[in-house]
């Protein structure tokens, strides 16, 4: 996928106005639906603050097709940059993972704009905040 400044700006935008957002930092986050409309938008997030404010927050990707995933954010993440994990919202399976949130974004959503997604994920974030508190 192939950015516009004008989309990294309004994540620059969103983080700017998410508050405490610096209590992510090297935190662990597993997401599912991570090729999905908004799971998506939250991982550019978080992208974004690994990058340009070295957040060290540790990514675990949760999804049914490795390659997938990895072909819609080789412009956001390198491969070492998050873990993959097997995952199919439609079976009954157990992950022992350890992480400090969850965000479960897998399933079907409507066609939205792109910069409703990006408010939709400060949104999430905003609500993680509340539960750091």
């Amino acid at each position: 996928m192939h950015y516009t400044q004008e989309y990294w700006d309004d994540v620059s935008n969103v983080i700017g106005n998410i508050p405490n957002i610096e209590k992510l930092d090297g935190k662990t986050i597993l997401i599912t639906g991570a090729t999905g409309m908004v799971c998506s938008s939250v991982i550019d997030v978080i992208a974004w603050m690994n990058h340009h404010r070295d957040a060290g927050i540790n990514l675990m990707l949760a999804g049914r097709n490795k390659e997938k995933i990895a072909s819609r954010f080789d412009d956001v993440l390198s491969q070492d940059e998050y873990q993959f994990i097997e995952y199919d919202a439609t079976k009954n399976q157990r992950l022992n993972l350890r992480v400090n949130f969850i965000i479960h974004g897998a399933g079907s959503v409507c066609v939205f704009h792109r910069l409703m997604l990006i408010h939709m994920a400060a949104i999430i974030f905003i609500c993680m905040e509340a539960i750091m508190v």
